[in-house]
């Protein structure tokens, strides 16, 4: 069930089961924040089957995890968790639809989780694009598995293989329709069986494989063979809702800065009620069209936010405007950059500015929203830290630096031509030899 321009199809289907069943939920509540109990013979709410988050060092040094591997259990994942697993301990095939709203991270936290020696599961990540083509996918599919007997391969014996393919509709369209990596896809999951590249006699047996797979309707063919969609059982991943993306992001940002001082710990509220705020407004007021296809805000660009506000480190930021400046950047790098026109801008700007005013109560949004709010992991004198520049003449010389360091490394790289590139090899010479 799906939430979108058309309608509110979860609160009709709520509507539909209340009076089928005669099963009364509360009213900002729907049937699917509910989940039966056998153990307490009742409907209990899915937030209560959620983990408590554990906060972890966010980074890419020893001991630090990336901002990308993270994941916040929520009422929403429970839920598509708890069907994913159910279907692929019974052999079944399972489907995420959704635009930008985690069903990559959702599917693969899930096969993380699962012991090949308790589970007895092995997993396999195929990426689809649009070069994707029968050949390169029956290789990838080819590489985890072994022969077994006569014609019949598989993963190693009492193993099961779930081959997780993910943006499934990406390859490219033929002639009339057709995308020949789906249709093999097809023939092994109706057949259970391919024919050998080298020797078309051969007629190969997969055994104990099974599929889940992750599609955007937004993008690609937005939709695939049906003789393929048959086979799995097919799930909207809606956008989060507000609920569990302050939980998530909450939790994402306060566990970063536990041990930082007061005011950014105290920042940690606002900054989220923020973010989400501006983040609704911003998809309001720009919509997508033709032209404007980049106005398309999901989760990823919230994702992106936090991203750069984890890139603080305790020493470089303790108060709250130090924060709320970093934040003011972020969004300006997510947002504000994809925008066509000045006037785009300027609204953005007013939409800043009311959100820095009720949701983070800063009177003065001038002392934030400077000209050169800019920040750099490469800019400042103590390396590697995330801080705002100087200035731009200072940020200048550094680029300009960096450049000459390149160009010069280009010109001495035993690959490069300089017939290839007359004006850099020029341009090189005239800055490493200068001439009156």
């Amino acid at each position: 069930m799906v939430v979108d321009k058309g309608g509110d199809f979860r609160k009709h289907f709520n509507e539909i089961f209340s009076l089928t069943f005669g099963q009364k939920f509360p009213k900002e509540k729907l049937c699917f924040d509910y989940l039966w109990s056998n153990q307490e013979e009742c409907f209990v709410e899915w937030i209560t089957k959620v983990p408590a988050y554990q906060p972890i060092a966010i980074g890419g040094g020893p001991g630090e995890t990336p901002f990308t591997q993270l994941f916040v259990p929520t009422s929403d994942t429970m839920r598509l968790t708890f069907l994913m697993d159910s279907l692929a301990r019974r052999g079944r095939y399972c489907m995420l639809v959704g635009s930008g709203s985690g069903k990559t991270s959702i599917i693969t936290q899930y096969l993380r989780s699962l012991d090949k020696d308790v589970d007895g599961f092995l997993t396999h990540t195929v990426n689809m694009s649009y070069f994707t083509d029968s050949k390169r996918l029956q290789a990838e599919l080819e590489l985890p598995i072994d022969k077994r007997s006569g014609r019949r391969y598989g993963p190693p014996a009492t193993k099961r293989l779930i081959v997780f393919i993910d943006d499934m509709n990406l390859p490219y369209l033929e002639t009339y329709g057709t995308q020949n990596a789906i249709a093999l896809l097809t023939q092994h999951m109706t057949y259970g069986t391919i024919f050998d590249r080298n020797d078309l006699g051969l007629r190969k047996e997969l055994v104990d494989i099974q599929y889940m797979a992750a599609m955007n309707p937004t993008a690609g063919s937005f939709t695939i063979c049906e003789r393929a969609q048959r086979h799995f059982a097919t799930f909207a991943c809606l956008m989060p809702s507000k609920q569990d993306l302050t939980i998530i992001f909450r939790s994402l940002l306060g566990g970063h800065v536990t041990g930082y001082s007061n005011g950014v710990v105290d920042s940690v509220e606002r900054i989220v009620e923020g973010s989400l705020v501006l983040h609704d407004e911003v998809s309001k007021k720009f919509l997508p069209s033709a032209v404007k296809f980049t106005y398309n805000w999901s989760l990823r660009e919230l994702t992106n936010v936090f991203q750069g506000l984890c890139l603080m480190r305790s020493g470089d930021y303790r108060s709250y405007a130090d924060v709320v400046r970093l934040w003011a950047h972020e969004n300006a790098r997510v947002f504000s950059d994809r925008f066509f026109d000045i006037r785009e801008l300027e609204t953005y700007d007013g939409l800043m500015r009311e959100v820095m005013k009720k949701q983070l109560n800063i009177p003065n949004q001038d002392d934030i929203l400077k000209v050169n709010n800019i920040f750099t992991s490469f800019a400042g004198s103590s390396g590697g830290a995330y801080l705002p520049i100087e200035s731009m003449e200072q940020l200048k010389k550094v680029l300009d630096g960096k450049l000459l360091v390149s160009y010069n490394r280009d010109i001495t790289h035993p690959h490069f031509n300089s017939r290839l590139c007359p004006f850099l090899y020029c341009c090189n010479r005239n800055i490493t030899n200068p001439t009156p």
